[in-house]
């Protein structure tokens, strides 16, 4: 896939409707996203001061981000890590089984049933030989995996065993056992050093994350402070427009999303970039049908599955790729992003959709929800950009012009409206259109939109 393609250009037939407004346009956005941040502000502001906790100057950063490095174990490393992996699934697994079975839900209790050495003395002797704070750390995961649940507020939930055979697997390692480069627990690790992609840190501020795939490939995941960016370090426009900069985006298929923004200009991101990963999806439905034959064997037919997989990661760090570097470069370039709710999964839904299979595979492997929530996140590094989701409905059968609907628009790429004779792109004139209907809905409401955060995520907000 290549990188982002941005290629800005001016709609001939709206330049006089566009450009006149250009000046007070960014004002009225920016007034109506500022609403429901002064509200909050209002609501947020405790009724008494008795229980106000003062921050620590000396205290940690709460981690906000972490990156990713892929390590190379030995033969002998691989096999200790494996074990590990092993004894850290079956202490979770048996965490499980205990709460089942009427166990309370506390550390002392799972502790002393299955973590303690002390159970291990005549069976399973092979699960000591896992340093103890390994497992202890799997028993934490499920007591933090309902803690979850209860503060998702879910009436009913199931946590599940873990299996072998998942795609990811992680340990944890805390950071007062990563003793220096490379070299954690050394009484069982020894005193070799972990080879990596990248150079690896002398010490470690946070716990870490040690994650297995199905393919055998292992990364080490490291917590990190998340940087802010202030006002101030943001780029200078170059448009020759004065105020916040806006942009409207359309989200789509053949081109991954569309924008526009008041001065005039439209980006067209990702523009024709799914016929590359729709090549790879092609090659894995032919692997596909090569292990389903009867006469393929079981060591043939793991080779395949093995190379589906691997067709499948090099599908998801494409789009992966993608999203970050759309979203890092959305979050530079503007100060106010209007996103539309793209509903995906209720589109490709078989028994209600209206489009075919391969728009459906193709709207799915884009992983637009996947997108959003990765462009929020981005947006708490920088201060000055906000997500507001918004309204898309009617935009890209009405004329940006006129307002005349086109009922007759279906899947032309080109729109043409019966009524002015304007004719310009069918997702640039979508993406104008998203701009003018937010400024007009949002005058008409009594209330501001949403505006989106990391927080609405976590707790599992539409």
């Amino acid at each position: 896939m290549q990188q982002i393609n941005l290629n800005p250009t001016t709609l001939k037939n709206s330049q006089k409707t566009c450009f006149p407004s250009s000046q007070s346009l960014w004002r009225e956005i920016m007034d109506s996203a500022q609403e429901k941040t002064k509200e909050e502000e209002r609501n947020s502001k405790p009724n008494n001061n008795k229980h106000k906790k003062t921050s620590n100057p000396t205290e940690k950063p709460a981690a906000g981000k972490a990156i990713k490095i892929r390590v190379y174990p030995t033969p002998t490393q691989r096999k200790t890590l494996n074990e590990w992996f092993d004894a850290a699934r079956w202490t979770y697994n048996q965490a499980v089984q205990a709460i089942r079975n009427g166990v309370p839900r506390s550390k002392k209790d799972l502790r002393a049933k299955c973590v303690n050495n002390n159970n291990f003395a005549e069976e399973k002797t092979w699960v000591p030989k896992t340093p103890y704070d390994i497992r202890d750390e799997a028993m934490n995961d499920v007591l933090k995996a309902y803690a979850t649940n209860f503060a998702m507020k879910r009436k009913e939930f199931t946590v599940r065993f873990k299996k072998k055979r998942a795609e990811h697997n992680s340990i944890t390692l805390l950071a007062k056992h990563w003793k220096k480069c490379g070299v954690f627990h050394p009484t069982e690790w020894g005193k070799e050093p972990l080879k990596s992609s990248e150079p690896l840190p002398e010490k470690l501020s946070y716990d870490a994350r040690l994650q297995r795939t199905r393919l055998g490939e292992f990364y080490l995941c490291i917590p990190r402070p998340l940087v802010l960016r202030p006002e101030n370090q943001r780029p200078e426009k170059d448009d020759g427009v004065s105020g916040a900069r806006v942009i409207a985006l359309d989200p789509g298929v053949r081109t991954f999303c569309t924008g526009y923004d008041p001065s005039g200009k439209i980006f067209e991101i990702g523009k024709n970039d799914i016929g590359r990963v729709n090549r790879l999806c092609h090659a894995l439905d032919k692997l596909q049908s090569k292990w389903t034959q009867k006469d393929v064997r079981h060591r043939k037919r793991y080779k395949y599955q093995r190379a589906a997989r691997r067709i499948r990661k090099k599908i998801r760090n494409l789009v992966g790729e993608f999203h970050k570097k759309t979203s890092r470069w959305l979050c530079e370039s503007y100060d106010l992003i209007l996103l539309p709710h793209f509903e995906t999964q209720q589109m490709t839904t078989r028994a209600t959709r209206r489009i075919g299979s391969k728009s459906a595979r193709s709207m799915l492997t884009w992983s637009h929800y996947g997108f959003r929530k990765r462009l929020v996140e981005k947006t708490r590094e920088f201060t000055h950009c906000k997500v507001i989701l918004c309204d898309e409905s009617f935009t890209s059968k009405t004329c940006s012009e006129c307002g005349n609907l086109n009922e007759r628009l279906g899947p032309s790429k080109i729109f043409k409206c019966l009524m002015c004779k304007q004719e310009s792109d069918r997702d640039f004139n979508a993406s104008r259109n998203i701009l003018l209907r937010y400024l007009t809905t949002t005058k008409n409401m009594s209330q501001p939109p949403q505006e989106v955060g990391v927080e609405s995520f976590l707790l599992g907000a539409p």
